[in-house]
């Protein structure tokens, strides 16, 4: 009886998406995370683990049917979804660019559940449960390439480049590894070997060099105090 009435709960999912697309308001949007059980198990009231029966229907057809909203408004399947690492990233990367970057020609991919994306119980969820990519600032350092670069605009180059100095302010400063934060650590050297600096050749090279990347590879004009886009 309860397996049927988890059945008919899930199945109300799409049909609620339906009515809201015809409605004109998402009536499911990323309020599914308060309706979809984000753990398979629970403690009763006799302190007890117990088996949740809805867990199970919910995921199932959440894997067959575009439930997620994108952050364009669109519903995908889990196949063409995208975990946005942080919410920053989001507002630095558009669909293009990140289909571009994973090199998605076929099938077109966005991120979705932005709102819910600082929640790590649904992040947990999206990843384990659903089989969900992330993106973050570690995906777009190791992904990008001189001819991605050449491609962007210079507003969207500043953007980028408030966006990674903000988030990993030590990239063009001396700091020794212990003063760094496990984030800090992870991100810095990545961007370090990135090609997003244009050289006075045109040529859009890494700002450091070598094995241990500590060798400067390309400098400021002398007098230039902010970063610009020529």
């Amino acid at each position: 009886m309860v397996e049927k009435l988890a059945e008919l709960a899930a199945e109300a999912l799409p049909i609620l998406r339906d009515e809201g697309i015809s409605s004109g308001t998402n009536l499911i949007n990323d309020n599914i995370f308060d309706i979809v059980p984000l753990s398979e198990s629970y403690w009763d009231e006799s302190e007890a683990i117990t088996k949740n029966v809805f867990f199970e229907a919910y995921k199932e057809t959440i894997k067959k049917e575009a439930l997620l909203l994108s952050r364009n408004g669109q519903f995908l399947k889990i196949s063409g979804s995208v975990i946005p690492a942080r919410r920053e990233i989001v507002d630095i990367v558009d669909q293009i660019q990140l289909n571009e970057l994973l090199k998605k020609r076929n099938q077109a991919k966005d991120f979705v559940c932005v709102d819910s994306c600082s929640d790590n119980n649904v992040k947990d969820y999206l990843s384990s449960e659903l089989d969900i990519d992330s993106f973050g600032y570690s995906d777009l350092a190791r992904l990008i390439t001189s001819e991605f670069m050449q491609h962007q605009s210079k507003d969207w180059i500043s953007k980028f480049y408030y966006s990674i100095f903000d988030n990993a302010k030590q990239l063009l400063k001396s700091k020794k590894q212990s003063e760094m934060s496990k984030w800090e650590q992870r991100i810095e050297p990545l961007f370090r070997k990135a090609p997003i600096f244009k050289n006075q050749n045109g040529e859009w090279i890494a700002p450091y060099k070598g094995e241990k990347l500590d060798t400067i590879n390309i400098y400021k004009p002398s007098g230039v105090i902010s970063a610009r886009v020529n």
